[in-house]
């Protein structure tokens, strides 16, 4: 017997897609996985969060931080306090810091926070439900954060206690219904025993109405979209490509040729790809833009 979705309340729950990991409401068609496996301390001490911090992985989630900045710098002024839940090593912030942003993050992996303090900036290393603020901030960020945590509904709601009215909310997590997802099912990367929740444009759209928001802005997205590997946008729409591409690794800066024609074909492919990818909406991410609303 599973608990009530926590959207609508419903008790009734079924497969989602022939799936053996996932569970989908009949209501709502919130899914989740079918069992919770992950304790609550997990993401403390998990070592893979070190390999991240690798540079040429830095490099790549950088281009990524500056992406989604460009999509939300507009609502960010210079006198907010911006608080960014599940920071990681905290590049959002130091970006934010380089704008002259009051910002400060939450990080309960340790490995990430000692990264993250190193370059300067206010991180608290708990959990965000741990964590008591004495003031308000304008703008929350919670990026790959909500598919993780036990319950989105309180999640939500305590980020709402902590906005001022007319504050922003602003959520990226994995879409359950983009195209690899359909096409791949429980082989996707984003189904792992870490992610409990996977939200839809709609099922993500709903929690927020919900609870105290209104969504004024939905995005689809990709990880740093321009440099990502060939093959992958090619599986994006559709297209097995099956010989191995000669790179070292998935950044077009490094084909093993000394032809600048060959490079400069690559970009253009990808430039291509990407807008391709865009156009058909193949995106893996939704990226959510939702104000407070007066109670």
């Amino acid at each position: 017997m599973y608990d009530k979705c926590i959207i609508c309340n419903s008790n009734k729950w079924g497969v989602f897609r022939d799936s053996k990991r996932l569970i989908t409401c009949n209501n709502c068609s919130l899914v989740k996985l079918r069992k919770f496996i992950i304790k609550q301390d997990y993401y403390r001490n998990i070592k893979k969060y070190k390999d991240i911090l690798i540079d040429n992985k830095i490099d790549a989630r950088r281009r990524n931080v500056l992406d989604r900045y460009k999509l939300i710098n507009n609502i960010i002024k210079n006198n907010n306090k911006v608080l960014d839940i599940g920071c990681n090593e905290g590049l959002f912030l130091t970006l934010l810091k380089s704008n002259n942003i009051d910002c400060i993050g939450i990080e309960p992996n340790k490995y990430a926070y000692k990264f993250a303090i190193k370059n300067e900036i206010n991180v608290i290393n708990d959990y965000f439900e741990n964590v008591k603020f004495n003031h308000k901030f304008n703008v929350i960020t919670a990026f790959h954060v909500i598919e993780h945590v036990n319950n989105p509904v309180d999640f939500v709601s305590q980020i709402n206690s902590l906005l001022n009215t007319d504050g922003y909310l602003i959520i990226e997590t994995p879409n359950i219904n983009c195209y690899r997802s359909k096409k791949k099912k429980d082989y996707w990367e984003m189904i792992k025993d870490e992610h409990l929740y996977y939200f839809s444009s709609k099922t993500l759209f709903n929690l927020l109405e919900n609870n105290g928001f209104i969504v004024e802005k939905l995005n689809l997205r990709d990880f740093d979209a321009l440099y990502q590997g060939m093959r992958n946008q090619l599986a994006k729409i559709g297209i097995k490509f099956y010989k191995k591409i000669q790179t070292k690794d998935k950044s077009y800066d490094n084909i093993e040729t000394k032809d600048h024609n060959n490079i400069n074909h690559f970009k253009l492919m990808r430039l291509i790809l990407y807008y391709i990818i865009k156009l058909f909406k193949r995106e893996d991410y939704i990226f959510v833009i939702a104000r407070k609303i007066n109670a």
